[in-house]
This record gives C-alpha cells, sequence and structure tokens, in this order.
C-alpha cells in the first residue's frame, strides 16, 4: 500500500511539473491543464494540493485552500465533538474518545495545514522550515501571518519553481 501511494505521488508530482510549464506556455489554468493534458484526474489533483509540499502558492489560494481545510474540519468534528459533550464529559471513556477523535482528525488536518504553509514559504523563496516559527507564541504567529499572509511572493523564478503569479 505504502508503495501504491508514493507511486501515486510521483505521478502527481510529474503532472504538477509537466502542467507548470503547459501553464506558463500557454498562460490558461494550472488545473484544467493537469487534468486535461497529464491525464492525472481531479482527485490526484487535489491530493497534490493538499498533501504535496512541491511548488509555490498564491497568497490568495493559501488563504483560500486554509478556509477550505478549516471548515472541513470544522463539519466533520462538531458533530463528534457535539455527541460527545451530550453524552457527558466526566467519564473516562468520554475523555479519551474526545482525544483520539482529536487526534485522528487533527493530525490530517495539521498535515494540510503544513503542506499549505510550506507552498506558500516557497513562494516567499523560504525553506518550510520557516513555519518552525509557529511554535513561538503569539509573536511566531503574528510573524508567520505577516509573512505568508501580507506580503508579496518572490517575482519570477526562485529555488523553488516559476511564480504562480505569472502565469495567473
Amino acid at each position: 500500500m505504502t508503495t501504491a501511494v508514493l507511486g501515486m505521488a510521483e505521478r502527481v508530482d510529474m503532472a504538477v511539473e509537466k502542467a507548470r510549464h503547459l501553464h506558463y506556455a500557454r498562460g490558461q489554468s494550472v488545473m484544467r491543464h493537469q487534468i486535461e493534458d497529464t491525464g492525472v484526474g481531479l482527485l490526484e489533483v487535489l491530493l497534490g494540493i493538499l498533501f504535496s509540499f512541491k511548488g509555490r502558492m498564491r497568497r490568495s489560494r493559501y488563504v483560500g485552500w486554509s478556509i477550505v481545510a478549516i471548515a472541513a474540519f470544522g463539519v466533520i468534528m462538531m458533530p463528534l465533538l457535539f455527541v460527545f459533550i451530550a453524552i457527558g464529559t466526566s467519564e473516562p471513556v468520554v475523555v479519551s474518545g474526545m482525544v483520539q477523535m482529536l487526534l485522528i482528525g487533527g493530525v490530517p488536518f495539521l498535515w494540510i495545514l503544513f503542506c499549505l504553509g510550506a507552498k506558500r514559504c516557497h513562494d516567499r523563496g523560504k525553506s518550510a522550515r520557516f513555519l518552525l516559527v509557529g511554535l513561538i507564541p503569539v509573536a511566531g504567529w503574528l510573524w508567520l501571518l505577516f509573512e505568508l499572509v501580507l506580503r508579496d511572493g518572490t517575482p519570477g523564478w526562485n529555488s523553488f519553481g516559476p511564480s504562480p503569479k505569472q502565469a495567473a
């Protein structure tokens, strides 16, 4: 199974690279070319956006995909949380179930946000390690907000690829 997932990830990465080159050559949408010209399906494109660390991402897409991820997490987790609250939180089994639920749902959610943040860091010309600044309470969060949401990406090519802004 792991080999199949890695093989799909490599296919998605190759398709994304091919789509980027087609995208910049023709001045059209990357998503459209990924589906039409590379034979990669919509699900694989979404997996590439949400689970891949490669490439660059514009501010607007970063904010949009982050909002989608947060909303999806809320839609999935809130009903489960209400069930646990209705049962009562004094029972150790209920508390244990809530912790397990947050771990099972929270780890993929954090992975997605980290992948999106890594792509945004790449657009700023920084390594994904820059996201570790977020471990500093308040000041780190504000600095990440400033760097990832308020500042423009590096114009033109950088070590992480071409500017996504050129194609838009």
